[in-house]
């Protein structure tokens, strides 16, 4: 096979989640060529080590951004559970396996990042300093909605939760659209904020429904965001913080869509490929390159036994959250 078949296959594999069989079907519909399983999956395994400087180069870039955003998925390795970590911006992905979903796997994602961290309320990123973590409010809301369908006390306290924090996310993007002038917006949000902590603290008071525990899951939720409640109102500080982690989202959904579609990895070489191709993929994706030519080049250098010189375009595309 030459560079121009391996680049085409891992892409196939890599970025457009086709199985070996698939691969084997289209290759010979295509171009009438026939290549046994084996052959298939070899063609693969020595571009992980070959894509390994851009995916280094894109690990770095996206540790030096100002504000990143970061998430994490399960998968399976036959019966054994892996977890996908992703840390990412609007122009730059970075993807991690990790055998955990714990501080220790966060910390190794983060690595030396020192910007702001937009985050789930997971707790493997409590490490973090929470001075720069911001919580994202697509989950807040999600858990207040379920909180609202609650009977009784729970249900009326979830549902004015729920409205609320809805009035703060439509306020802040009025306020970021010019809908409002910036000592109308900081007042209304003091309001706002002030308001969110009387209902919290009202959440603790509320009895379980079941008389043999000793606080309601509601009273757990709230207290929980009382710890955390700082980490709710970072984006007061900078109007370019977000207030959701969609990137993450948005980053990781190929990785689960794949993950539905197939029994995903079955090796530690697919646990290696996985991140380093999704890393390259979903970053060329997001600064509108030909991911196929760059693929293309690193095996040219690759089959000649050269080193690997081809670098992404980052410069200041990374910059930006």
């Amino acid at each position: 096979m030459g560079p121009g078949l391996i680049s085409w296959i891992t892409l196939m594999n890599g970025a457009y989640a086709l199985s070996i069989s698939n691969i084997q079907r289209l290759l010979n519909d295509q171009w009438q060529l026939s290549f046994s399983t084996g052959a298939v999956s070899q063609a693969t395994r020595s571009v992980t080590e070959w894509l390994l400087p851009l995916y280094q180069q894109v690990g770095q870039a996206v540790r030096e951004l100002p504000i990143a955003h970061a998430d994490e998925t399960s998968h399976y390795r036959n019966s054994e559970r892996r977890w996908l970590w992703v840390l990412c911006s609007s122009q730059v992905v970075y993807f991690l396996v990790h055998y955990s979903r714990g501080k220790g796997a966060a910390n190794g994602l983060l690595d030396e990042f020192d910007g702001i961290l937009v985050t789930d309320q997971h707790g493997g990123y409590n490490d973090y300093p929470i001075e720069k973590r911001q919580l994202c409010w697509a989950h807040i809301i999600r858990k207040f909605k379920k909180i609202s369908e609650r009977v009784g006390r729970a249900g009326v306290l979830g549902k004015q939760l729920w409205r609320l924090s809805r009035l703060i996310v439509h306020f802040r993007n009025r306020w970021r659209s010019d809908g409002y002038s910036d000592a109308c917006y900081h007042a209304r949000m003091l309001r706002f904020k002030q308001w969110m902590h009387r209902l919290l603290n009202l959440g603790l008071e509320v009895s379980p429904a079941d008389v043999e525990q000793k606080t309601s899951k509601t009273a757990n939720q709230c207290k929980r965001l009382l710890i955390d409640e700082s980490m709710l109102w970072t984006f007061l500080r900078d109007r370019t913080i977000p207030m959701t982690n969609n990137e993450a989202e948005r980053a990781i959904r190929p990785y689960v869509i794949w993950r539905k579609t197939s029994f995903f990895s079955q090796s530690a070489r697919g646990d290696q490929f996985r991140p380093v191709i999704l890393t390259l993929t979903e970053t060329c994706k997001r600064l509108g390159l030909g991911v196929h030519e760059i693929l293309r080049k690193v095996c040219e250098q690759g089959l000649r036994g050269e080193a690997i010189t081809v670098r992404l375009p980052l410069g200041q595309h990374a910059i930006s959250a």
